[in-house]
């Protein structure tokens, strides 16, 4: 079944997701080699019919998650956040999310919210503090924006128009669309409503930041990159692979080795001069390292902080002071010289956009982090008030909706006044 989804962000992991991440290590940059896999059995042919009852049986269990949202009315108020209302249609949609993926992997619901995940939590708490998270990130965010006068822009109003007229006709039309949305506990108003806070985060960030982190002052940049651990290095890679990227024999990897000994003597010549040293270290770099991919990404070298790079780069890359050079350092690729460089306000990082994938700069990088600190402040100097009975509320009366005859299991101090 087509669902309809947005991105959900759980407040544990808000500071990766809004500062970007590496995304893990690269060829170039990885610790080891993947181990080597299990080979998998052969895989059984499908059975259409198999297929169809359980694609069935994903949907009746898509609608029990439906039909548990009506235990309360969508407009009860079940708690405030900071004087600003949440309701149970937002706070159920977060729980309704959380159980898709928990029927995705275990095609049924839980039999009791009590089931204990680990010794101190159980599906009941994990699934409320999932919900309140994500409810706070977005009241707080639309909030916040309020307060300091973000608004969206007309441009950016007209596209979150054209957006949605886009998406009702993927989805054949706007009945299809609500049918989509109702199905995923949603309706077009608290759609609308999550889709515009993230949008005012942007704006937010902008109006704190610059749009490109441009209201840093360079200073500012470094001071936080130099906080954060951030270095910049250009390398030469004697790679232990051929053009074909099989692995050398012993005899060429030693004559690999001999290469490097013999051109960091050569660039230690030059330390005293660091124009030449740098002019005669991308010479070689270009000419000769195995590493195509990062000087086709990096030209001006890597700008990372820890835990980015294998241990052995990031021990050699750390020790250095700008313009110094390391000896040879060994990892599974190959033998590597690297020089160390003077961070640059405005250099690429290997710091990802998590919406775009795009690299950013040391500036935007900055900007993002700091406004996720902001964000991440914010969020825990939330005030939450409950209304009576929601507090801790026990999920397993949302169970109870699904028996016969049980419609009205919700307690009457849960109820809305």
């Amino acid at each position: 079944m087509k669902k309809l989804t947005i991105p959900v962000l759980v407040l544990a992991l808000l500071l990766s997701l809004l500062t970007g991440c590496a995304g893990g290590k690269t060829p170039e940059t990885a610790e080891e080699p993947a181990p080597e896999t299990v080979e998998a059995t052969e895989a059984p042919e499908a059975d259409d019919a198999g297929a169809d009852d359980a694609d069935a049986a994903y949907q009746a269990l898509q609608e029990q998650i439906v039909r548990m949202g009506g235990t309360f009315d969508p407009d009860t108020v079940i708690a405030t956040v900071n004087g600003r209302d949440l309701t149970w249609r937002m706070y159920y949609y977060f729980i309704s999310a959380d159980l898709q993926e928990y029927i995705y992997y275990t095609m049924a619901l839980p039999e009791s919210f009590d089931t204990a995940l680990t010794d101190e939590v159980t599906l009941n708490k994990y699934f409320n503090d999932s919900a309140l998270s994500q409810s706070i990130y977005y009241i707080v965010a639309d909030a916040k924006a309020d307060e300091m006068g973000a608004a969206l822009s007309e441009e950016t109003l007209q596209s979150l128009d054209e957006y949605m007229a886009g998406l009702a006709e993927s989805y054949g039309g706007e009945e299809a669309l609500r049918e989509a949305m109702r199905s995923s506990c949603l309706d077009e108003e608290l759609f609308m409503f999550l889709v515009t806070a993230s949008e005012k985060l942007s704006a937010m960030s902008s109006a704190l930041y610059g749009a490109e982190g441009e209201k840093l002052t360079d200073e500012e940049v470094l001071d936080w990159a130099r906080e954060k651990g951030y270095v910049r290095t250009k390398h030469i890679l004697f790679y232990f692979y051929d053009e074909n990227y099989q692995p050398l024999d012993d005899e060429a990897i030693a004559e690999r080795k001999t290469r490097a000994e013999s051109v960091l003597a050569e660039l230690k010549d030059l330390s005293e001069d660091r124009a030449a040293l740098e002019a005669r270290f991308d010479e070689i770099m270009n000419a000769e390292s195995g590493d195509t991919g990062g000087l086709l990404s990096f030209p001006e070298g890597y700008t990372f902080a820890a835990g980015t790079m294998v241990d052995a780069y990031e021990q050699a890359a750390f020790s250095l002071e700008d313009y110094a050079l390391s000896d040879v350092v060994e990892t599974s690729y190959g033998y590597h010289i690297l020089l160390r460089l003077p961070l640059s306000a405005d250099g690429m990082t290997m710091d990802q956009n998590s919406s775009t994938g795009a690299y950013m700069t040391l500036r935007q990088s900055a900007a993002n982090d700091l406004f996720a600190g902001q964000l991440v402040d914010w969020i825990n100097e939330a005030e939450v008030v409950w209304t009576e009975g929601f507090e801790d509320l026990d999920l397993n009366v949302l169970l109870a909706t699904l028996t016969d005859g049980a419609a009205d299991a919700a307690p009457d101090t849960a109820q809305s006044e």
